[in-house]
């Protein structure tokens, strides 16, 4: 049963009932007074003579009395359905116009979604119940296209990382078989030709590798595969210990670090940590301008909440590109033409690395004209035990 019948049946109802129930009373009074008056005497040309003084009132007349009653009667009938069909039709008029222009709106909405127009609004300015779900359509298309756009911008990401990551395995590749078959034609002479090559071979194999390892690692924080272990810890002593690890690693790439730790304490996972804090220092060594390089390492309190600032004096990012930092595969073209090509998702783990723990990564110009990664953390209370003191 469509809206429209159940309005008319309504409408319907909802007159004739009353109309009834009156006629009804009304029926009753009148038999009522009726009695009251000729104490109880049957309605007829009698009773009209004794007590209205119709002396004259013949058979005839009281015909006509009668015939004028039932004129009387259908006339009423007549103009009570008449006023049921007029009121009926009015009150449908009147109300299924405000049900009806909602629902083309919301009709040709979704015709329009189906088409694929996502930026289709209804816009209904009505203060009825139908304002609410005009709203919430609108609102749903809005995310719906928020939701395409995102899926069209993953896929291209993907394909792109595809793409970059095929071009970045194809040259070790090359080169790999390029050193084997010098190898197997004898082209290295002498044993410390051979060893060059196999050298050569070993290098090429490591950097593939470590390219397959970061693709990995990236599907896996993608596919949210890697358990976290949050736990409240020293910053600034986390920080300090690790340097302390790679000091001779560094120094023996002259890579000079500085080091403005304050104490402030984080609530984190130290291996998400340790992944973070080697992608950055890494993209440090792979993208210095010169032989030598200068890596400032901060910690402190910023915003309300741990911060880990790494900076470098690298050739640094454009500023138009800073908003692209840590979109995978993004490398500026003078990283490119360097002989130690990173995979180009060393910035991309360490966003989502950073995310996973609650926390939030920014890119900007260094003071000495490098990059410089600002990583925030939620804070952890003094009360809350580090992870070595409650191992303690």
């Amino acid at each position: 049963m469509n809206i429209r019948t159940r309005l008319h049946i309504s409408n319907i109802v909802m007159i004739v009932v009353p109309v009834v129930i009156a006629l009804t009373v009304g029926v009753l009074c009148i038999v009522v007074v009726w009695a009251l008056i000729t104490g109880g005497a049957p309605f007829g040309a009698t009773a009209l003579e004794q007590y209205f003084g119709l002396a004259d009132f013949s058979e005839p007349m009281e015909h006509e009395l009668k015939v004028i009653t039932v004129l009387a009667a259908l006339v009423l009938l007549v103009a009570i359905v008449g006023a049921v069909v007029l009121t009926d039709r009015f009150m449908t008029c009147f109300v299924f116009r405000h049900i009806t222009e909602p629902l083309d709106r919301l009709s040709a909405g979704v015709g329009q979604i189906r088409g694929g127009n996502l930026d289709y609004r209804i816009g209904y300015e009505g203060a009825d119940e139908f304002a609410p779900v005009c709203e919430a359509f609108d609102e749903m298309a809005q995310r719906l296209a928020g939701s395409v756009e995102r899926d069209r911008r993953a896929e291209e990401a993907r394909k792109e990382l595809i793409a970059g990551m095929s071009h970045d395995l194809r040259s070790p590749l090359t080169s790999i078989r390029g050193y084997v078959e010098g190898l197997r034609d004898g082209v290295a002479a002498d044993e410390g030709a051979r060893q060059r090559y196999v050298g050569v071979i070993l290098d090429k194999t490591a950097d593939i590798e470590h390219k397959v390892s970061e693709l990995l690692a990236m599907t896996k924080l993608d596919m949210d595969d890697y358990p976290v272990d949050l736990q409240p810890l020293a910053l600034d002593a986390y920080v300090y210990e690790f340097l302390e690890r790679e000091k001779e690693e560094l120094s023996a790439q002259d890579m000079e670090v500085e080091r403005h730790l304050e104490a402030v304490r984080a609530v984190a996972d130290r291996a998400e940590l340790d992944r973070i804090v080697g992608n950055l220092l890494d993209n440090c060594l792979r993208y210095r301008a010169g032989d030598h390089g200068l890596v400032s390492v901060r910690t402190g309190e910023a915003d309300g909440r741990a911060a880990l600032v790494i900076s470098d004096d690298g050739p640094g990012v454009p500023e138009e590109d800073l908003a692209r930092i840590f979109e995978p595969l993004y490398r500026g073209d003078a990283a490119r033409s360097g002989s130690s090509e990173g995979s180009g998702l060393g910035l991309s783990i360490v966003v989502a690395s950073v995310a996973r723990m609650g926390g939030t990564a920014e890119a900007a110009r260094s003071e000495a004209g490098g990059l410089s990664v600002r990583i925030l953390l939620p804070l952890a209370s003094d009360a809350e035990p580090s992870a070595g003191e409650a191992d303690a």
